[in-house]
């Protein structure tokens, strides 16, 4: 499960930990050197600057991004991250971070390669030195304690294969239209682009993920093909309420 998440990037922590509470970042400290990494408050959620700290995720999120305060940085320090589901561990990753006699935040923004993260309760441990600095956790899911039922969006992914051999196969193209497009619309056309709502290519594996989420109870047209197989092209493709997210399907063509 580890190969599924990843860290997020693009996000630079001292700038965020300034936005986030503006004037709370507190002085530097003497100049006498830092002795140990303390956590100087409880583990928090970020969504934006808007909402520094959540108590949940709803369904659907891209990322959880876990943070805590610190007091300063002695020389030499590595903080080990570790991201558990439901009690199961599922990521961990350790990195250097730079030395400093002044508070600040640290973050680690985690993502699914997916695209969405799996609904469940989410929990974080950072260490130094094996010794727990901080920990917390969150749900993903749901409104606060609300049951809102299954969400609206569907994330799609699975695998192509050889009917025959059950071997993987690369480059094969799973197609969704857009609602109301038949396959017989799409063959008309051409093939328009422009029918098509989202798309995704297997990799070696035979595995695949679509880009772009499917609403619940909408139909859809899907067209799979791959260079040397005959075409599925199926049109009424739903999602029912009752379908898992993310729903995995295993698609296999022949010759």
């Amino acid at each position: 499960m580890l190969r599924y998440f990843k860290r997020a990037a693009g996000l630079m922590a001292a700038l965020i930990a300034l936005a986030l509470v503006p004037g709370q970042v507190a002085e530097a400290q003497t100049a006498r050197s830092c002795r140990a990494l303390t956590a100087t408050s409880e583990v928090m959620w970020y969504v934006s600057e808007e909402e520094p700290a959540v108590d949940f995720y709803p369904s659907g999120v891209e990322s959880i991004e876990p943070y805590f305060e610190y007091s300063c940085v002695p020389k030499n320090t590595k903080i080990a991250t570790v991201f558990t589901l439901d009690g199961e561990e599922v990521f961990s990753d350790s990195e250097a971070v730079p030395a400093s006699n002044s508070p600040n935040y640290y973050f680690y923004p985690l993502t699914s390669k997916k695209g969405v993260m799996p609904d469940g309760e989410w929990g974080v441990t950072f260490l130094v030195n094996n010794k727990v600095v901080a920990e917390g956790s969150i749900t993903v899911g749901g409104t606060g304690g609300e049951d809102p039922g299954p969400a609206t969006t569907v994330q799609v992914g699975g695998t192509v294969t050889d009917k025959r051999t059950k071997k993987p196969i690369k480059g094969a193209l799973f197609v969704v239209l857009n609602p109301g497009v038949t396959v017989q619309d799409f063959a008309d056309s051409d093939f328009a682009e422009e029918h098509i709502l989202t798309s995704a290519t297997s990799d070696a594996s035979g595995e695949f993920v679509l880009d772009t989420p499917l609403e619940r109870n909408v139909e859809y047209s899907v067209v799979v093909a791959a260079k040397g197989y005959k075409p599925i092209a199926q049109d009424g493709f739903t999602i029912t309420d009752e379908d898992p997210d993310p729903l995995i399907l295993n698609v296999a063509l022949v010759k």
